[in-house]
């Protein structure tokens, strides 16, 4: 190729292209990736593409060399090949989950591989595909636009069926690539100069272009539009497939918009030794003293050590009319309870038992309640919940069930169509778990044989007391091992856990037993007969479990063997002058749900820029460059040593090697003066003289220019850099 810089610019925009299309997909359907992976394989493999594109002429053998770099990782693949197996199915199943919204397909299929947590075996499979079809196109066809084209298929569905944009960093890039890519492309054909500059500037300008654009018309705004689910409702119409209802799609709407405000997956795959940062949350000012729960978020599906909330499908077919935050019954006297938070919170953290959802308090389902008025200071009507049978180790680890704690029987309800229809959507989202763990936690706790004598009160006390009794509570507990489900872990293997441990453990028994259960985030905090208001922390953050009774409600259990007394350890770091006009006291730092959380894991980075992934790319490149630039300096200096000092046989010895080996790059025949003299040299005891030395010097000077005499670039660095002649 003349223009070397061409070919090094359009190489350099397909290895940003590739992944950044590929990460713009697994961004939108939330399909886990390894970002660094996926990066370092494009380079390696657009390199190897690349080169091998301009070195080698003949186009079967380019095609031949490329087909053997793909089998050699299809050979690595096979040998992973359930790990494949179970990554494709991953993967399509995170996409079903999305499209059985609106088509009658089913949320997932089962290929019968191994669970798997991420695709990016599949995904790099993927890429090395779309690297090998870009690179023909562009470096050898020079068809910019049918390139361009088959990477922007992988962000189409991103748009078509997606509530929300791709991750930003990925789209702009893969705008801005394949905005490049056809531009420059354009130009060449108006045979307008095109260099590797100019491809650069364009790329810079279109990025320059799209931050811009996102500085005036925020991701944020971006809502879905109707012609999006126009689109699909037609589509089934002419497929015979039947159109949504309206009302059904409206709510799908509404589902989605909410859940995707939310923190919606925890990963306590992550759950590691913890520290306490102490930064205020909320204060709370209680009528009543004792432990107090305020919960948060519900969870309800778990795969592969992950809480997540209901799917959007499933949000879908929640009963209209329900709210579950007040339909529990309690005998008691009304309280009233009222929070400030620090910050303007997403979530309203709501007591156990509320009379009444307050207005401007909006459910989302079941899940939570969301903040959508934006107060820092509500006021709750609540009848507090009986906490001694709520906190598991209590005096002698007993529960006791009070007979008047209820406010009827729950098997009776006044209303009981009313807690039906709910019934049955506890049923068919509140009981999930793999037939394998569920086998493997019966066997654990060894109840089937009593089950049948013993009422479901004493069985989930029986269960939240094996659970709380399995391991020590403790913060320093290390992650999960690779490969362990956190459940059967803590109850075999672990000596120590916290809350999310243990919340999980008993949530999974409990559903292997048939009872349903969730498992739920928020605060816990205990309040004292002499304080007028609790100061609630990031330290407080708390996990625990929740079971539900038909006709009756969620009811909280506490399977984590706390001490209340220790969430007092750090009242006097923190400010407490009680705040005036509803404001909260103002601590040191802003604090949030998710930061220096004692009990939950740091959320993992899953979209947006990843700069960590920048950082380690940048440093990685530096650091190969920075060594390859050290061996050359190295080389070079030796090998002028060896030239210009020492005995003259060794030199002449020294320099015929070094013109054999050019000389078997150039194809060039060594003069038989030459040879004569390294033969000398070598095999005689004739010491050559210095005019034989600079015989010898000059040839190879000469020899070396050659080489490097009309040779591309990438000839150059494979000489100068790789084989240092």
């Amino acid at each position: 190729m003349k223009n070397n810089s061409v070919n090094i610019a359009d190489a350099v925009l397909i290895a940003l292209l590739a992944p950044c299309a590929l990460w713009c997909l697994a961004s939108s359907f939330d399909i886990n990736v390894d970002l660094t992976i996926l990066f370092v394989c494009s380079g390696i493999f657009t390199a190897l593409f690349s080169a091998a594109c301009v070195l080698i002429k003949r186009f079967r053998t380019f095609f031949a060399a490329c087909l053997a770099a793909i089998a050699a990782y299809i050979c690595f693949v096979i040998i992973e090949m359930s790990a494949l197996l179970s990554q494709l199915e991953y993967a399509i199943n995170s996409v079903l989950k999305e499209y059985s919204l609106y088509l009658p397909l089913p949320e997932g299929i089962s290929l019968g591989g191994k669970a798997a947590s991420d695709a990016t075996l599949l995904f790099v499979l993927l890429e090395i595909f779309l690297i090998f079809i870009s690179t023909l196109l562009v470096l050898r066809a020079r068809a910019a636009y049918a390139a361009v084209f088959l990477s922007v298929l992988f962000t189409v569905p991103c748009f078509i069926l997606v509530n929300t944009c791709p991750a930003l960093a990925p789209l702009f890039i893969v705008i801005a690539s394949s905005s490049t890519l056809i531009t420059v492309s354009s130009l060449q054909r108006q045979s307008i100069k095109r260099n590797g500059l100019m491809s650069a500037a364009a790329f810079l300008v279109i990025i320059g272009i799209l931050v811009g654009v996102y500085f005036f018309n925020p991701a944020d705004s971006f809502e879905r539009g109707e012609w999006q689910d126009e689109l699909l409702i037609d589509f089934r119409a002419r497929t015979g497939m039947g159109a949504l209802n309206g009302d059904n799609l409206d709510l799908i709407r509404r589902a989605q918009d909410k859940r995707d405000r939310l923190k919606s997956v925890e990963d306590l795959s992550l759950a590691g030794n913890l520290k306490q940062t102490h930064e205020l949350v909320m204060q709370i000012y209680p009528e009543n003293t004792g432990a107090i729960y305020l919960r948060g978020t519900a969870y309800a599906n778990y795969e592969n050590n992950k809480w997540s909330v209901l799917t959007n499908k499933q949000l879908a077919s929640f009963p209209s009319g329900i709210d579950v935050f007040s339909m529990t019954q309690v005998a008691g006297d009304e309280d009233t309870i009222k929070i400030v938070t620090r910050d303007t919170e997403e979530l309203v953290y709501t007591p156990y038992y509320l009379t009444k959802t307050p207005a401007g308090m909006i459910p989302l389902a079941d899940i939570c309640i969301f903040n959508d008025l934006h107060d820092r200071s509500f006021y709750m009507q609540e009848i507090p919940y009986g906490y001694e049978s709520f906190v598991s180790y209590s005096g002698e680890n007993e529960y006791y069930w009070s007979e008047d704690e209820f406010a009827g029987e729950y098997e009776s309800s006044e209303n009981e169509d009313y807690y039906g229809r709910y019934n049955e959507f506890v049923n068919n989202n509140y009981l999930q778990i793999s037939d394998e763990l569920a086998q493997r936690l019966r066997e654990i706790g060894g109840f089937d044989d009593e089950k049948g004598y013993m009422s479901e009160e004493r069985l989930i006390e029986k269960i939240i007391d094996f659970v709380s009794s399995s391991a020590e509570y403790s913060l320093d507990t290390p992650r999960v091992p690779a490969g362990e489900d956190i459940a059967s872990w803590l109850l075999t293997e672990s000596d120590t856990g916290y809350c999310v441990h243990f919340a999980t453990a008993a949530c999974m028994m409990l559903r292997a037993y048939g009872i349903p259960a969730r498992y739920v985030t928020g605060y816990c905090v205990e309040s004292l007969p002499d304080e007028e208001y609790v100061t609630v922390t990031s330290d407080n953050a708390h996990a625990w479990v929740e079971c539900y009774f038909e006709n009756y409600g969620w009811v909280p259990f506490e399977p984590t063997p706390i001490d209340l007394d220790d969430y007092h350890a750090y009242a006097d770091e923190i400010p407490e002058s009680v705040p005036d006009d509803d404001e909260p006291t103002e601590p040191p730092t802003k604090a949030s749900e998710d930061t220096g959380d004692e009990d939950k894991p740091v959320e993992e980075n899953s979209g947006g820029f990843d700069f960590g992934l920048i950082v380690f790319i940048v440093v990685a490149i530096a650091a190969l460059a920075a060594t390859a630039a050290l061996r050359v300096l190295i080389i070079r200096r030796l090998r002028k040593r060896r030239f210009y000092s020492g005995d003259r046989n060794g030199r002449a010895i020294y320099i015929y090697r070094y013109i054999a080996r050019c000389a078997k790059r150039t194809g060039e025949k060594i003069p038989d003066d030459i040879s004569d003299i390294g033969a000398k040299a070598r095999f005689s005891r004739h010491e050559a003289s210095d005019r034989e030395v600079a015989i010898m010097l000059g040839y190879a000077e000469r020899l070396r220019e050659s080489l490097y005499k009309g040779c591309n670039i990438f000839r150059r660095l494979y000489y100068s850099v790789l084989l240092v002649l």
